[in-house]
């Protein structure tokens, strides 16, 4: 497969795990109203949070696809990994509020 063609793949993949998030977390989140399971709703949170991580990526896939120009003359492929990061560094950041939110809440 040449580079070309594995872009809409990846982008394709990008988008069926986001919808695949937002079914799950809206799932999960309909069950913890429903029986009021904290454990639920940490869960209905954790696929909250993939669904926005997913948004990331696929900001990732369009911008390092575009064409080189006269300013990136190598083109966009880092945008990738810069946008990745973005991404690595939101999970990491709303895992630690929450921990420190609930320790703060246990004490």
């Amino acid at each position: 497969m040449t580079q070309a063609s594995e872009q809409p793949a990846k982008l394709r993949t990008v988008v069926i795990a986001f919808v695949a998030n937002l079914l799950v977390a809206g799932a999960k989140t309909a069950a913890a109203v429903v029986t009021g399971s904290a454990s639920m709703l940490a869960e209905a949170a954790h696929s909250w949070a993939d669904a926005g991580n997913e948004v990331f990526l696929l900001i990732a896939e369009r911008s390092s696809a575009r064409k080189p120009d006269s300013g990136h003359p190598l083109g966009y492929g880092r945008d990738a990994y810069v946008w990745s990061l973005f991404a690595a560094v939101g999970l990491f950041t709303a895992g630690a509020v929450v921990s420190v939110q609930h320790g703060i809440s246990e004490l």
